[in-house]
Order: C-alpha cells, then sequence, then structure tokens
C-alpha cells in the first residue's frame, strides 16, 4: 500500500526506502550553503563539498552525527582568508547522495580517504566535530606509521 505525502508541492512514496531516499534527497537539494557546492563521485557516492580560500595550508572539516557540512558556516569565513577550507557531506547527510550504508567509521574512513586522494590532497589537516572526530582519529591511526605524532584536541563544556 502506497502512503503518498506532499511537501513543498512534490509528491513522494513512502512505502519503501527508495520512496524515502528520493523524498530526502529533494529536500535536502532545496538547502542553500552560503559557497557554491560541488560535487565529487566517491565510491559510487555523490559527495557534496565546498572549497574556499587560496593556501597551501588546507583544513578539511569533517562534519558529526545528525549534522552537515553547513555546520561549518560560522568557521570557513574567516578561516578562508587564511586557510584553503573544504568541507565535505558526509554520505546520507546535506546534499550527498543517500544510498544505504553501514554507516560504520571504517566506511566513512574509506570515503575520507578517497575523497582526499580524488582532490588531490597531499598535506591536510583534519577537522572533526563529533563523529567527525571519530573519523578523524581513524583516519590518523590507519594512515601514519607508528612514529608518527599527531596533535589531537578537543573541548566539553562542565
Amino acid at each position: 500500500m502506497l502512503k503518498q505525502v506532499q511537501h513543498d508541492n512534490y509528491d513522494y512514496a513512502q512505502t519503501s526506502k527508495f520512496g524515502s531516499q528520493i523524498f530526502y534527497e529533494h529536500y535536502f537539494n532545496q538547502i542553500k550553503y552560503p559557497f557554491d557546492t560541488k560535487f565529487i563521485k566517491v565510491n559510487d557516492y555523490e559527495i557534496a563539498y565546498v572549497d574556499e580560500g587560496n593556501s597551501e595550508n588546507v583544513l578539511l572539516f569533517i562534519h558529526g552525527l545528525g549534522s552537515y557540512l553547513k555546520a561549518w558556516d560560522r568557521n570557513i569565513p574567516e578561516l578562508k582568508n587564511h586557510f584553503r577550507c573544504i568541507a565535505f557531506d558526509l554520505p546520507g547527510y546535506g546534499k550527498s547522495s543517500k544510498q544505504i550504508h553501514s554507516g560504520e567509521v571504517s566506511f566513512m574512513f574509506e570515503i575520507l580517504n578517497e575523497f582526499i586522494t580524488k582532490l588531490n590532497l597531499k598535506s591536510v589537516s583534519l577537522v572533526g566535530h563529533s563523529m567527525g572526530g571519530q573519523i578523524t582519529l581513524a583516519y590518523v591511526f590507519k594512515k601514519f606509521k607508528p612514529n608518527c605524532k599527531a596533535n589531537i584536541s578537543g573541548s566539553c563544556r562542565i
């Protein structure tokens, strides 16, 4: 039995994962990002990203669970004056494609690794929030030699 949902003058079938996928892709594609959005194919996923600033020093922002690249709206406008700032939507978030995936950190690591490779980033500083921090740690632990030094910082409010 099909259940139709009307949203923004668009009908969606909500009976299957594919109906939901269409709904969310349409909904999130309506979101306005403050920077030009680009897309790149990474491991069969369309990944949305923004790339601002002109520096050899690259900051790559990875959002947290339940968020998307817009989480960095207040950071990028200032930091782009000093760094090249790249933020992207992980698969299933924001304007990136919504195919079903495991959601595991190992999956996100593969996406991050391939994203960095496809953009030909030779040196990058990863900036992760929440789950993005976990993905950053996985990347550092898997990609670098045991004698590599990394500075991981965080903060909390008590």
